[in-house]
């Protein structure tokens, strides 16, 4: 089954790789602190400083996907710069 145009142009945009990459990234360090039985102050606001990038990453990935969509509906453009849809 063909994948659809924006799918294929969003799993390969570097950008919203980085964006994965840095999403998982803090998730990770958020399970890690949150293990601990015991949270110091430090680690309190540390917790609270990833939830607020991790959230920063995820609207900034959602806002790169609509402005995929929006190309891709818009501008034919688009389709010519991305090349054909891969199929799977």
């Amino acid at each position: 089954m063909p994948m659809t145009l924006h799918r294929d142009a969003v799993d390969a945009d570097p950008e919203i790789q980085r964006l994965a990459q840095e999403h998982s990234r803090y998730e990770a360090q958020l399970q890690q602190l949150t293990t601990s039985p015991y949270l110091s102050a430090e680690d309190i606001l540390l917790e609270v400083d990833l939830k607020k990038m991790k959230l920063r990453v995820s609207l900034s990935t959602w806002a790169r996907k609509l402005i995929f969509r929006a190309l891709e509906s818009k501008t034919p453009r688009f389709r010519a710069r991305i090349g054909p849809p891969k199929r799977t």
